[in-house]
């Protein structure tokens, strides 16, 4: 199964969150009432046009990511909001750009609708769009074997190593890995299922 309970996620959260920390990575984790998930802004600037004075300007994009536990998927599901350099909300088909030219083909296909929606945030009760996880266990089992080939037990980095590059965000998986690799091996979401 490529599926994961609220309570290993929780554990992953804070997994990933400890390191992050180590690493200077800026993941915060919020922890509302009896749930849990991350949260990370990211800038991204996309490549400017030259201005009269020679000046390049590059169009800044703040995307704010949250990873919320599905209990309908069993997954996590990436949650973001983007704004341009005025702090204007982008919509979905300004939204829909910003995914990385590899992963263009499915906004042209049967999958446009069900790749990135707009949804409320289950916790904070605000629209928000996702990268929608009705595919999740399909990318996750072949990860999932991967990763414990490797001894990396921590679900949340496996998933979001995949994840954030489809919106063309860094994630500095190989730093994580150290973190993860199989010299920690500390009890922290020790399983992946």
């Amino acid at each position: 199964m490529a599926t994961i309970s609220e309570v290993e996620f929780g554990k992953c959260c804070r997994g990933l969150y400890k390191a992050s920390n180590e690493l200077q990575d800026g993941w915060d984790l919020i922890e509302p009432s009896e749930s849990v998930y991350l949260s990370k802004k990211f800038i991204k600037a996309a490549p400017g046009s030259m201005q009269a004075n020679y000046q390049i300007i590059a169009e800044v994009t703040t995307i704010e990511c949250h990873v919320v536990y599905s209990p309908s998927y069993s997954c996590p599901v990436l949650y973001f909001t983007a704004s341009n350099s005025e702090g204007k909300r982008l919509s979905l088909e300004d939204c829909q750009k910003l995914i990385s030219p590899v992963y263009q083909e499915h906004l042209t296909s049967d999958f446009k609708w069900s790749f990135v929606t707009m949804q409320e945030h289950p916790v904070l009760l605000k629209p928000f769009y996702q990268l929608h996880p009705c595919h999740t266990t399909d990318f996750m089992k072949p990860l999932i074997e991967l990763r414990n080939a490797k001894c990396v037990r921590n679900y949340v980095f496996s998933w979001l190593s995949v994840v954030l590059p489809v919106l063309g965000l860094n994630f500095r998986t190989e730093e994580y890995l150290v973190h993860f690799g199989e010299s920690r091996r500390d009890g922290e979401c020790d399983t992946l299922s």
